[in-house]
């Protein structure tokens, strides 16, 4: 508290406030017992006819407004007002920030969490208190599938933001092909091996192993005949035409074509 004098039939001017109150701001001073308001400087006099008796007169204090602001860190905010002593819940996120999850809210300064919907009050006194959202990279699976070639699906977690190594060419195998890339469903290549990142921005992608026919020589050799060995250039499963006779060899008729690893025949125009 504090006193000043007066006199009865001398005026003098309402003191200015020297009281602070957390959260508030002052209005007026105010006499309890007859409700009658004064503000800093009104001229006044005769409050009391009393002798030595005492007129007191008590602030008055307006609850302070604040802003909450709530920021994904990234330079996109939403604003909400509050107000000291009064109670309310903290916001839901309405951010986004790709490749991550929302986790709560933080005041940057005094390193204080909160969640949505919690109930809080008096965050600061007056002015803004700022609220910045707390992001989790999300984990997903990349699935690799052997499309066409043979193993089992192979599957791995990964961390957004976080890079790896995509498996290699021996994941899996494909008779008369040689593994090229990894491409999603539509055929678009994705990754070719080695280090990758962000191959998912939700739970999951698959991958689809891509290959690439082998090339080969088909070598066609007189054996006991006359002539000159000449070679084709093949693709594995291209057809092409066995070619027809080239060579020959006295007392004999050429009459088809023997691979001799294999122990396989094949005629003319096969």
């Amino acid at each position: 508290s504090a006193v000043s004098n007066a006199t009865y039939d001398v005026e003098f001017a309402i003191s200015e406030n020297v009281f602070e109150k957390t959260g508030y701001t002052f209005q007026y001073w105010t006499n309890l017992t007859d409700n009658v308001g004064y503000m800093p400087g009104d001229i006044v006099s005769n409050l009391t006819a009393e002798a030595d008796g005492e007129v007191v007169l008590t602030a008055v204090w307006a609850a302070n407004e604040y802003t909450v602001k709530y920021t994904d860190g990234d330079g996109h905010e939403a604003v909400s007002n509050a107000t000291y002593d009064v109670e309310f819940a903290i916001s839901e996120n309405v951010f986004e920030k790709t490749g991550y999850h929302f986790t709560g809210w933080t005041n940057e300064t005094d390193n204080v969490g909160y969640q949505p919907g919690e109930v809080v009050s008096n965050l600061t006194a007056s002015g803004e208190y700022e609220l910045t959202a707390i992001w989790a990279p999300n984990k997903y699976e990349v699935k690799y599938v052997a499309n066409g070639g043979v193993g089992e699906d192979l599957y791995t977690t990964n961390t957004f933001d976080e890079a790896f190594n995509a498996a290699g060419a021996d994941v899996f195998t494909k008779q008369g092909y040689t593994y090229n890339s990894w491409t999603n469903a539509n055929g678009d290549v994705i990754a070719v091996g080695g280090e990758c990142i962000n191959l998912s921005t939700g739970d999951s992608v698959t991958l689809y192993a891509a290959w690439v026919a082998n090339d080969y020589k088909l070598a066609y050799e007189p054996g006991a005949g006359e002539g000159v060995a000449i070679t084709n250039d093949c693709v594995y499963d291209v057809e092409y035409v066995v070619s027809n006779k080239m060579f020959s060899r006295t007392g004999y008729v050429q009459a088809g074509w023997t691979n001799l690893a294999a122990d396989v025949g094949y005629v003319f125009g096969q």
